[in-house]
């Protein structure tokens, strides 16, 4: 049977951070906090039945606080790079050099958001996001409702409904590990993905504007290729936009040989980032088990491409006055 458990996990300027965990009948467990509407823990059964973690995170509150990289977060307004932090004639806050990144300095995965609805199986948190925020027009209503069903699926719904024409392309930064506590890297891992063409990236990692095919280059994952065979032609790993088939059964498909774990990604989103944290040594460690390593976890955030805004064939963006837009992405765990 279903369960759920709520209980406090600390306190940010003095407001009340909590977890949500959620079980199914099988024992999928996930674990949510309210600080950035974060997926905190994911406890999925590889081949054997074995329960282990398969995203990163840390343990203590603190530690998203002072050190994460987005493990888990809920990201808006506007997710990835908007370009100088322009939009029209309207200024937005400049958080990476001249660029926007991620909603801005003191965006929505640095606040406590309110949880309104918890059952058995789903927890829906809410944050309302004032006119002029990161320079931002529109009052923004944001909700994320995590949902765990009987199939060892998790959906993830986000909404947005603005009461002034602005900006709204949110995702999820989870980053994944299939091997299970951190046994491994993702270096084995082999990753399917249902796109035809990337956004090309500057220096700044910021969208050039062109969508260039993936055939015929080391980008192409149409048919599965591990992270280390990627590395193997492009050496700085991926951190990579890219535009999704429509109608694509499975997005994102990614598969553990060694633990028989796989994740396939489903979503409405019409692209997805790829980041394999390549070269990405830090001190911290994540999920109270191994300093934080290249090829660590693989990042998938199902969203809009990213500075859209700049580029008419990217997808729209804007959400109108009083006109509310859902974006979902459906996480299906099994074995091979």
């Amino acid at each position: 049977m279903s369960a759920m458990q709520r209980s406090a996990f600390g306190t940010v300027a003095g407001e009340l951070v909590e977890k949500v965990e959620l079980t199914n009948a099988q024992g999928l467990r996930l674990a949510v906090m309210n600080y950035g509407a974060t997926l905190l823990a994911l406890d999925v059964p590889d081949r054997h039945g074995v329960l282990e973690n398969v995203v990163l995170g840390f343990g203590d509150l603190a530690s998203y606080v002072n050190d994460s990289p987005y493990f888990g977060a809920t990201i808006g307004r506007v997710a990835g790079r908007i370009r100088d932090g322009r939009w029209d004639t309207i200024q937005l806050s400049q958080n990476e050099g001249n660029q926007h990144i991620h909603g801005g300095i003191n965006n929505v995965s640095h606040r406590v958001w309110v949880i309104e609805s918890v059952t058995d199986s789903a927890v829906t948190m809410c944050i309302v996001l004032p006119a002029g925020d990161q320079g931002y027009p529109g009052t923004l209503t944001m909700r994320v409702t995590y949902e765990l069903q009987a199939d060892n699926r998790m959906t993830i719904t986000t909404t947005g409904h603005s009461d002034t024409r602005t900006l709204f392309n949110p995702t999820n930064h989870s980053y994944f590990n299939l091997s299970g506590g951190l046994k491994a890297t993702v270096s084995e891992h082999q990753v399917k993905v249902a796109a035809d063409k990337m956004a090309e990236v500057d220096e700044t990692k910021c969208p050039t504007g062109r969508l260039l095919p993936v055939a015929g280059t080391a980008f192409d994952f149409r048919s599965g290729q591990t992270i280390t065979q990627f590395c193997q032609a492009e050496a700085a790993g991926l951190d990579t936009p890219f535009l999704l088939q429509p109608q694509a059964p499975s997005a994102v498909t990614v598969t553990d040989d060694s633990s028989g774990r796989r994740l396939q990604i489903a979503t409405t989103a019409a692209a997805v980032v790829l980041f394999s944290t390549t070269g990405m040594n830090e001190a911290y460690v994540v999920n109270d088990t191994r300093p934080m390593c290249s090829q660590l976890g693989l990042a998938i955030e199902p969203q809009m491409l990213p500075d859209a805004i700049h580029h008419p064939d990217f997808g729209n963006i804007v959400i109108e006055a009083g006109e509310t837009k859902q974006y979902q992405s459906v996480y299906t765990f099994d074995t091979i």
